[in-house]
């Protein structure tokens, strides 16, 4: 997402430094209304808005603005002083948002990204851009709801407002109409309720993240009409119910995480996502076995571990940690996984002793803490990472391990 928005910043950054290209004079509409957005700018410690006067035209020396030929109208307003490779990447401004951007009718990109200090909430003024392609706000401090007036925002191709403090429940009919949206990010927010139903008929979307909410309720069943769906992202919610069978009808997803949720049964046996995070499943169809990664820490997730799991031949990272799964020995299939470099078994319930098997997998990173394992620890040369904390280990560290 945020490689894209570079792009267009730097298009319009040649744009303006083109001498064969005649920009007209900015429209006074478009420049009362960014001075307006610069007035409710409390500080700017890296002078990104220093070029923004009365007496400059903002289409041709205001940094973050670009027009369009003919009328002076602006249409891309990104956050100024970032380019590729710019050092100030992370430089603030702080205030806040003013409603008067909404006046900016010909605007297509709205970009504000990781300007860390925006605070307050986002102006409904903003729904009346109705030719906006890109809008972001990520990255700031706003809070609030999601305004309604975003439901007229139809020609939406990307939507973030992640890493805000956003609240409340999102209105179902505010994506009815958002068919060309491709990407929709609302992660690390506090938003609430189910996950609005609506968003199944975003017939475009490649990439839906609603990490890090409290959305709750059960996925959408309908969610596998979002055929072109590369990444799904919804872990550190409060979803519950079964995974929708209709996961497994997209068929170009590569990233799906439903971790740390309240989710329940089986795996559906036509999920084919090459990054794989999920809560708690009662069996491993063979179809998962390109999977690379499975994360189930964290959870409630109880009962015996099935050598189902020796069949995920690709798998590189198991994580079972922090589940009531009272394992008492670490299971001997797991001997079987060649290609295994990190085993995450903390707070599983071990005892006893590790298995000298153990010894010859080729791990990397072993997490085996807060359990209540004892005896001595054999040889693992192979290791980067040994984390046996909150253990009853009484025998010295091998000399091997001092190599480390």
């Amino acid at each position: 997402m945020i490689s894209s928005l570079m792009k267009c910043q730097h298009f319009w950054k040649k744009i303006k430094s083109a001498s064969k290209i005649k920009a007209a004079l900015c429209h006074e509409t478009d420049k009362a209304a960014l001075l307006d957005f610069k007035n409710k700018i409390t500080e700017d410690p890296s002078n990104l808005l220093q070029t923004w006067n009365q007496s400059t035209d903002c289409c041709t020396q205001w940094d973050g603005v670009g027009c369009d030929h003919s009328g002076g109208r602006v249409v891309n307003f990104s956050r100024p002083g970032v380019y590729p490779d710019d050092y100030e990447w992370y430089a603030d401004l702080h205030g806040t948002i003013s409603p008067s951007l909404g006046n900016l009718q010909f605007l297509t990109v709205l970009d504000l990204t990781s300007l860390t200090f925006l605070t307050g909430s986002i102006p409904s003024e903003l729904g009346k851009l109705s030719h906006l392609t890109i809008l972001s706000r990520a990255g700031n401090r706003l809070n609030g709801t999601i305004p309604v007036s975003f439901k007229n925002l139809c020609k939406l191709n990307q939507l973030s407002l992640s890493s805000n403090i956003l609240s409340g429940s999102v209105y179902n009919f505010i994506f009815q109409d958002m068919s060309s949206l491709t990407y929709l990010d609302l992660s690390e927010n506090q938003l609430s309720g189910e996950i609005p139903s609506s968003v199944v008929k975003l017939v475009s979307l490649q990439q839906l993240d609603l990490h890090q909410n409290n959305f709750s309720g059960a996925i959408p069943s309908e969610i596998g009409s979002l055929k072109g769906l590369i990444d799904l992202k919804l872990s550190d919610n409060q979803l519950s119910g079964i995974i929708p069978i209709s996961i497994g009808e997209l068929s170009k997803l590569d990233w799906l995480d439903l971790s740390r949720n309240r989710l329940s049964g089986n795996i559906p046996s036509s999920i084919k996502a090459t990054f794989f995070y999920i809560l708690s499943i009662e069996k491993y169809p063979t179809v998962l076995a390109i999977l690379q990664i499975l994360s189930l820490k964290n959870n409630r997730f109880t009962g015996k571990i099935t050598s189902e799991l020796a069949k995920l031949k690709h798998l590189e990272i198991l994580d079972l940690s922090f589940n009531p799964l009272n394992l008492v020995n670490i299971p001997t299939w797991l001997s079987e996984m060649k290609n295994l470099l990190q085993l995450h078994l903390a707070g599983t319930g071990l005892v006893g002793e590790l298995p000298e098997w153990l010894t010859t997998m080729g791990l990397e990173y072993l997490d085996v803490s807060s359990n209540a394992l004892s005896g001595e620890i054999g040889n693992m040369r192979s290791l980067y990472s040994l984390n046996l904390s909150s253990n009853s280990f009484h025998s010295a560290i091998p000399v091997e391990f001092k190599t480390f």
